[in-house]
């Protein structure tokens, strides 16, 4: 049986009237929703009772867009993720969102026709100097994060757990 689940992330402009950003959604004030258009992933208005609470919306809506987001990426950001506070606060309960939101049951290989243009807008915004020394170091920091953090006994001991999983 498949774990995949069909939650929203939601893209939007920064001009949005946003209460609250969550994970998954912006939280609007409720005097502020009729003047948003919301729409799913085949440019149909989402259901009313979406733009008030919930991060669900069933499995339609992949005409036009779909993004892929993955509670786990790899063992190394999950510890930065642990850090930050997402993943719970100690080992015992972060290893169960590990093992709990840790499942890869499906290659999804929907986007590979994609490749080719991937490729050119990235190397578009790496054209810019200022772009790829900021990616550049974004991506130094994150390393750099991630081993620190493995020096710590706790988190250490976190890592070989997780680690150990994926053998």
């Amino acid at each position: 049986a498949s774990k995949i689940q069909t939650g929203v992330k939601s893209l939007y402009r920064n001009t949005l009237p946003v209460r609250v950003m969550s994970p998954h959604r912006p939280r609007l004030q409720p005097t502020d929703l009729d003047k948003v258009l919301w729409v799913n992933g085949s440019g149909e208005p989402v259901p009313e009772s979406f733009k008030r609470s919930g991060w669900r919306m069933g499995g339609t809506g992949y005409d036009l867009a779909q993004v892929n987001h993955y509670a786990i990426r790899d063992a190394e950001t999950f510890l930065v993720k642990s850090w930050k506070g997402r993943a719970s606060n100690n080992v015992t309960p972060r290893l169960k969102y590990w093992n709990a939101f840790n499942y890869n049951l499906v290659e999804d290989y929907s986007a590979a026709t994609l490749a080719p243009k991937r490729a050119e807008a990235i190397a578009a915004m790496r054209a810019s100097r200022k772009l790829r020394i900021q990616h550049d170091a974004a991506i130094k920091s994150h390393h750099a994060l991630c081993k620190e953090l493995r020096k710590t006994p706790e988190t250490a001991q976190l890592y070989r757990e997780i680690t150990a999983t994926l053998r």
